[in-house]
């Protein structure tokens, strides 16, 4: 595995990886190398290689899509057409990817960068609107979201016991009126958040939850949050309205130094609070995490863990 920096994309300096062919050798800071990612799309997937291909998504939502590199939305290196980059960042921004994707989305531990979405009018906010296949992978880093409802920055609504975010992670702020969380708007009918963290501020009237806003007979596990709340009623750290439906909560932690500003339900989620400096201990991320720190996330050198990957 190769260590990169979740800012930057770029290797840390003097780390040292295992190849998928057993070779030790130490990685060199050079921009572009990527090799901790698949160098080859696999049979049954389309590469995704520009923000024209995500949006296009859209069209084939029951498909399997894989990241080839990192996405910026304020890159114009990024866009074929460089004028869909005033459509993408300005006014309402993006559209929000399909309103029920069925598919694979793999990042292929790359990220995507600078989200944008200003649209109060609209209910089911994020990367995705809404899903019921899997996304993993991803790290979608310094979101600036606004919508009415339904409203995270990786997808606003996991809609079924199908539907799965896993190994995934994000950053910036969002906001609406209703159902708002720091990674999911909200988790829906036995759906699943696994492996998975926010250092997003949240800010939602109603239901705002710093990894999911509202949980009906969801489960969230090996996951935590970093980032401010700022609730009105149903307000909480990890889920914001999680009532009398028996959603699950195994293995999540809270900074210590988040705040959260409104009424805790009554019935809420479950969660252990720990000091922030704990999510970058490889003891803790292994341990009590239980995240594979050998193939999937690099944790040494960095604030915040960051995806890696097995070089192929």
């Amino acid at each position: 595995m190769i260590p990169l920096d979740p800012r930057t994309g770029e290797v840390i300096e003097g780390s040292i990886a295992i190849g998928g062919d057993g070779v030790l050798f130490t990685a060199a800071p050079t921009e572009g190398n990527k090799e901790n990612h698949l160098a080859e799309v696999p049979g049954g997937y389309t590469g995704i290689y520009t923000i024209e291909d995500l949006a296009a998504i859209t069209s084939g939502l029951s498909g399997n899509y894989i990241l080839m590199n990192d996405l910026d939305f304020n890159s114009d290196t990024d866009y074929e057409n460089i004028a869909n980059k005033t459509t993408y960042t300005t006014s309402t921004g993006w559209t929000p990817i399909g309103s029920n994707f069925s598919g694979i989305f793999d990042g292929n531990n790359y990220t995507i960068s600078n989200l944008f979405i200003n649209n109060s009018g609209r209910d089911g906010c994020g990367l995705f609107n809404a899903a019921t296949g899997t996304i993993k992978n991803v790290g979608v880093l310094d979101v600036n979201i606004t919508c009415n409802s339904r409203t995270g920055p990786i997808v606003g609504t996991l809609q079924t016991a199908t539907s799965l975010l896993e190994n995934s992670y994000a950053t910036g702020v969002v906001s609406s009126t209703f159902r708002t969380g720091g990674l999911v708007g909200q988790g829906y009918d036995t759906a699943t958040i696994n492996n998975c963290y926010s250092n997003v501020t949240v800010t939602c009237a109603d239901s705002a939850g710093g990894i999911s806003g509202y949980n009906y007979l969801s489960t969230t596990s090996n996951s935590f949050s970093l980032g401010d709340v700022n609730g009105g009623v149903r307000a909480g750290p990890v889920a914001g309205d999680v009532g009398s439906f028996a959603s699950t909560f195994i293995n999540v932690y809270r900074s210590s130094e988040a705040s959260v500003v409104g009424q805790l339900d009554a019935i809420h989620a479950t969660y252990t609070t720990v000091d922030p400096s704990s999510f970058n201990n490889n003891a803790f991320v292994t341990d009590s995490l239980l995240w594979d720190t050998s193939d999937t996330w690099y944790v040494d050198e960095i604030e915040y863990p960051a995806l890696g990957g097995t070089i192929e």
